[in-house]
């Protein structure tokens, strides 16, 4: 798993980007259909807004976890991504007013 993970682990000099440029961490996940990317691209920002542990791709879902103890989230599509969205942003607003 480790050599795998390193093979992915590439640096943006590698792909032809310049040194001095600031880009943060790149991976390719070949294995996603061009939507799963979209959705976990867009699963990830979710998963530093609302301050989930987890966020990752399996079985043509992509799945998201708060904690050690919590369940799993798994979304299919961007639209599971958006009420998940509505959900969180609902309550931290009533947490607020509270």
């Amino acid at each position: 798993m480790a050599a795998r993970r390193k093979i992915y682990d590439l640096k943006p000099e590698q792909l032809g980007f310049q040194a001095q440029e600031q880009h943060g961490r790149m991976n390719i996940y070949e294995h996603l259909t061009p939507r799963l990317q979209i959705l976990l691209f867009e699963a990830k920002k979710v998963q530093n807004r609302y301050g989930f542990k987890y966020c990752w791709a399996k079985n043509n879902y992509i799945c998201l976890r708060k904690s050690d103890e919590s369940s799993v989230v798994r979304m299919k599509t961007l639209e599971d991504l958006a009420k998940l969205t509505t959900y969180y942003r609902r309550n931290l607003i009533s947490a607020k007013n509270n």
